[in-house]
């Protein structure tokens, strides 16, 4: 028996019982007239479509809220109220290609034969590219810059060729990988920060000559490298009023989707491209800002306030996405943010009542076993295709482990089909069940040894945190285990502090393993009793 209940004690789940809140996710917006394009919306999507005002407004749309849809009918809405050349253009601005295609197919969709009038629809850099090979007032906009002809994309292996070349001339020690990253800064005096400690030890003069060197290889070379796009194309505006001039009035109307990845630089894009008055509608999420290693800057939404005073706030607050007691969990997270930005999500739709489930296993193998037999479990009893599962991790370290793993445990087809995946891959996707693993603390959060994480890294993890619960649509299951293989060795860990900070838990903790589980879970037997018993022997109870 004692042998049996050690078995038991390596795994634990706790499940989270939602508290549902009653549905006023609506009713207490105020009816506002509803056109072709608020149809089908909920009060506050409709609000956002065609009762903002046509200058600023800020969208904080929570996650499965239904932000694509809102903004797509906003553009389809903004093109039936422009009637003459001289209200001017719409421009919508993402991040990723994909982003911008789908956006595209959802509003051709939407429009059907009357797109005549279609919106110019890329990311930030494709349009600071297309803006800095333009021309203005019959003048090229690259020959402003100083460039001796129409620029083109810097070639990575160029790049690498010159740069090699310049080490070598400079004297440095510094591997060309951090030489690469501190060049690949932009160079304008206007964005260029100040000074940091030069990598390689080398001094800070020499590696301010290498920019320097590099900024006028560029302009020898008529190349633009990818990071430097959108800072040429903000000197370009601040420096010629024509060209300022003549963009506003080209695009009357800007739009941006994810805006909470957006950079200080893309920031500043978007305050000069805004007219007097603006129209601008901003879709944004601060809850999903988990970019900060590319640039993004969560702190725009505050800046963004500021900078337009008067602008217009819609809450979208209302998922659509996961169920009642998926939601309730995503919301405790963030329970002590505060209250100007918060967002209360609560579920547009009935997916399955089953609770959240927290696990705790001894080591990953146990843990790995555990979950494939869960995944065949709800596969059988749901109906669920192995396409519609997702496990998810903070590392991309993680996935070789949980591939191998499903290939012998759960066969070619469960390793062909059941996705894994990182959190930042994810965003935006969602799947029936999900597994999120590695909840280990020094995996998420994520830090490097014994390191201290600043407030605004940790707060990044918790967002993290959040993107991965918030792709389940019906099972979520949070797993940890006390010890795994990480990078070829065996690591000890706690469990997540974002694990621990959970909301109080309805009823007791249950624990199940094997075939005895349904006993376990329903508090019967000898087996129960003794379990019992061995807790409280051990302090655990």
């Amino acid at each position: 028996m004692s042998q049996l209940l050690t078995k038991f004690s390596r795994v634990q789940t706790r499940e989270f019982i939602a508290s549902i809140r009653s549905r006023d996710d609506e009713s207490k917006v105020p009816e506002r007239s509803t056109g072709k394009w608020g149809e089908g919306l909920n009060r506050r999507q409709a609000a956002a479509v065609e009762g903002s005002s046509p200058a600023a407004v800020l969208v904080l749309a929570g996650a499965g809220s239904g932000k694509t849809t809102v903004l797509t009918r906003r553009i389809a809405y903004l093109i039936g109220k422009i009637e003459k050349i001289s209200d001017g253009g719409i421009l919508a601005l993402t991040f990723t290609k994909d982003a911008a295609s789908e956006m595209e197919t959802r509003l051709r969709g939407l429009l059907g034969a009357a797109a005549a009038a279609f919106p110019t629809i890329g990311t930030f850099h494709a349009f600071a590219f297309a803006l800095v090979r333009g021309e203005c007032a019959g003048m090229p906009n690259w020959s402003r810059l100083g460039f001796s002809h129409s620029p083109s994309l810097l070639d990575p292996d160029d790049a690498s060729a010159w740069l090699a070349h310049e080490k070598k001339a400079l004297g440095l020690e510094a591997p060309l990988d951090q030489l690469r990253e501190w060049i690949g800064r932009p160079f304008s005096p206007e964005t260029t920060p100040n000074p940091a400690p030069a990598p390689g030890g080398s001094p800070i003069s020499v590696h301010l000559e290498l920019r320097e060197r590099f900024r006028r290889h560029l302009l020898d070379a008529s190349a633009i490298g990818f990071d430097d796009m959108v800072d040429l194309a903000i000197r370009l505006l601040r420096e010629d009023a024509r060209v300022l001039e003549d963009v506003r009035a080209r695009y009357r109307h800007i739009l941006v989707d994810e805006f909470q990845d957006t950079s200080k630089d893309q920031l500043e894009l978007i305050k000069l491209l805004a007219g007097d008055p603006p129209s601008l509608f901003l879709v944004g999420d601060d809850d999903q800002a988990i970019y900060g290693f590319r640039g993004a800057e969560p702190g725009n939404i505050e800046a963004v306030l500021a900078h337009f005073p008067g602008m217009e706030i819609i809450k979208l607050e209302t998922n659509y996405r996961s169920s009642t007691a998926i939601v309730a969990y995503a919301n405790a997270i963030f329970r002590d943010k505060p209250e100007a930005l918060r967002k209360r999500l609560q579920a547009g739709s009935e997916r399955g009542h089953a609770p959240v489930q927290v696990v705790s296993h001894g080591n990953g193998a146990e843990q790995a076993a555990w979950m494939i037999g869960e995944m065949r479990r709800i596969r059988e009893r749901e109906g669920l295709a192995w396409a519609e599962m997702a496990v998810l991790f903070r590392l991309n370290v993680l996935e070789p482990y949980y591939r191998s793993m499903l290939e012998r445990l759960a066969g070619p087809e469960a390793a062909r089909e059941v996705v894994l995946s990182t959190v930042h891959a994810a965003k935006g996707l969602e799947y029936a069940a999900v597994f999120f693993a590695g909840l280990e603390d020094g995996i998420l959060p994520y830090r490097r040894g014994k390191e201290t994480l600043a407030p605004e890294r940790l707060a990044e993890e918790r967002r993290i945190f959040y993107v991965g619960v918030t792709r389940a649509q019906r099972f979520l299951y949070l797993c940890s285990c006390r010890r795994r293989i990480l990078r070829g060795k065996t690591v000890e860990a706690d469990a997540s502090p974002f694990l621990k900070a959970a909301p109080a838990w309805a009823g007791k903790p249950w624990f199940a393993k094997g075939r005895t589980a349904g006993i376990l879970r329903a508090g019967r037997g000898k087996v129960f009793r003794a379990y019992r018993a061995f807790r409280k022997r051990k302090g655990q109870s």
